[in-house]
């Protein structure tokens, strides 16, 4: 169920005028959206058990498409960027009603020579007569959020720089890859949705009760915490432990290796934190990532 049509359209205000005056703060319930990830997903995802419910930070909601790529059928997401789940959905729906040349013209995904996958629609905007489309099966309250922004004249915009994160990989995503696009939207029909937590990751410990989940990603989250922080981040996953399956996992840190400069939400997870559950931490390596993990 979506936010309420009052609701909607104070976000695409707050949206349109606060993201776009740059003046925002770093993190905080209106922020640029990112329209593709920048995590090194599908390592990511291949060391956790996506069987059963999945719990992930929203993001630009490919963390969750690649999920369903690999098996998952029931999502749950949160962000305390509240923007993030309407253009989730927006994707969510592209996904369902896009073939895949629609798709990555949609989202101005370009591959040069020798260069990678690039999105260009960071700054050159989306095309409004497909937001059309993709509305009219979005949940309305959903819908709303783009109407206004239509209204307002977001998309009507030659020059989108602000809106959006402008560093993105949308090379990691597996289902860029043309068939295995189509296969997604064949398995997404069979997906279980349950909405969108506008949640602060600290302040999820009192949103379940029984439920359980095989995996939960919180990206590379822990990296722009401070170090009284973990105090909190410590309680908050002793609580998610009774929710996590026994053979699940929660994914709590993602960081880059041997940075030769501080990049904030760069680094690997703090080394205090892991020394003190080292009989509970993974972590795995990839050519420049550390990505770290919790089991029961």
């Amino acid at each position: 169920m979506g936010p309420s049509v009052t609701i909607a359209n104070l976000d695409a205000d707050l949206f349109f005028e606060k993201v776009g005056s740059k003046n925002q703060a770093y993190f905080s319930p209106c922020n640029p959206v990112y329209l593709f990830t920048n995590d090194n997903i599908k390592p990511m995802l291949e060391h956790m058990n996506l069987d059963g419910k999945l719990l992930s930070v929203t993001a630009s909601f490919d963390h969750q498409l690649n999920a369903i790529l690999l098996g998952c059928k029931d999502i749950t997401s949160f962000d305390l960027n509240s923007m993030a789940k309407y253009f989730s959905e927006l994707k969510k729906e592209a996904v369902k009603k896009l073939s895949y040349e629609e798709f990555m013209s949609f989202y101005k995904l370009r591959r040069r020579i020798g260069k990678k996958l690039k999105c260009e629609a960071t700054y050159k905007n989306l095309d409004k007569e497909t937001i059309y489309r993709l509305c009219e099966d979005m949940d309305h309250t959903l819908a709303y959020f783009f109407e206004r922004l239509l209204t307002l004249g977001l998309f009507d915009k030659t020059d989108s720089t602000g809106y959006y994160a402008y560093i993105t990989k949308p090379q990691y995503n597996m289902y860029l890859d043309k068939d295995k696009y189509y296969e997604l939207q064949e398995k997404i029909k069979d997906v279980k949705f349950n909405g969108y937590l506008d949640k602060h990751i600290l302040s999820l410990q009192d949103c379940f009760d029984n439920e359980v989940f095989t995996a939960m990603i919180f990206s590379n989250i822990t990296s722009y915490m401070e170090e009284h922080q973990f105090d909190h981040f410590e309680r908050l996953f002793k609580k998610l432990e009774k929710n996590l399956d026994i053979n699940g996992s929660m994914q709590i840190g993602n960081g880059f290796i041997n940075n030769s400069f501080k990049v904030t939400g760069g680094d690997p997870i703090d080394r205090n934190f892991i020394k003190r559950f080292k009989d509970n931490i993974e972590e795995i390596q990839t050519k420049k990532e550390i990505i770290t993990y919790y089991h029961k």
